[in-house]
């Protein structure tokens, strides 16, 4: 399509022109849009300037396959951290930005305590042990190594209570406004999956409105199956199951 675009720019009809021998393109040249050939070419091109640098190309067979190769390979620049000191300035910078929006901060457990307190934040992060209607909880905030930001946080219940079980879930994630829509929230909520196995939960319920479209698709694309749909105070929860 692109090749005949350029034709139609220039009003060129190639079935029209005489036949003539191609002598002025190299064997890389020529095989450049065959598959691999893109490869191949690059190989050649840093063999022939002396560049040691190793090439993993993958293959893939339309659009599609192209996103997804692309979101496996940027799943590698994330990864959940434990909230330290040396991430205070990247707390503010994301809770700063969320608190502008005037949206609710999602997970709950991020917005519990006023993060301008960060010693008592740090301190009071997760839940330790079983208090009122709360389990026992973890808090990973999600970090792109490459960019050195927050780009959300997951809260992961270590076992279900009585509410837990119909409207929370063992996970509450959320993503920041700014980093919405690039393919986060499914590769954090894969990494949290991780660490339920490490706590040895083989079973993961996650939880979510029914209009909130994005966070059902997060949801699915980790393999979750849904269970059934609840009026919870008439707002429609989904309930979706995740075996690990």
């Amino acid at each position: 399509e692109e090749l005949q675009a350029l034709f139609d720019s220039r009003d060129m009809d190639i079935a029209s022109l005489e036949e003539d021998v191609l002598d002025n393109a190299s064997y890389f040249g020529r095989i450049f849009a065959r598959s691999g050939g893109l490869t191949d070419a690059a190989v050649q091109a840093m063999k022939e300037q002396n560049i040691d640098f190793e090439i993993k190309p993958v293959v893939c067979d339309g659009i599609e396959a192209c996103r997804l190769a692309l979101l496996k390979k940027s799943k590698n620049m994330l990864k959940l951290v434990k909230l330290e000191k040396k991430y205070k300035k990247l707390l503010f910078d994301m809770m700063d930005e969320w608190t502008k929006c005037n949206e609710k901060i999602i997970p709950w457990a991020i917005r519990r305590i006023d993060y301008h307190y960060f010693d008592l934040y740090l301190e009071n992060i997760d839940i330790t042990k079983e208090e009122k209607n709360r389990v026992p909880s973890s808090v990973y905030f999600c970090l792109d190594t490459n960019r050195n930001i927050f780009v959300g946080a997951v809260d992961i219940r270590h076992y279900l209570n009585d509410s837990l079980l119909i409207s929370g879930g063992h996970i509450g994630d959320g993503i920041r406004p700014s980093e919405r829509n690039k393919g986060y929230g499914t590769k954090m909520i894969a990494l949290a999956l991780e660490k339920c196995k490490q706590m040895n939960i083989t079973k993961v319920l996650m939880v979510c409105d029914k209009d909130n479209i994005a966070s059902s698709k997060t949801i699915i694309k980790n393999g979750g199956i849904l269970e059934n749909e609840l009026n919870d105070e008439g707002v429609i929860i989904q309930r979706y199951w995740i075996n690990l």
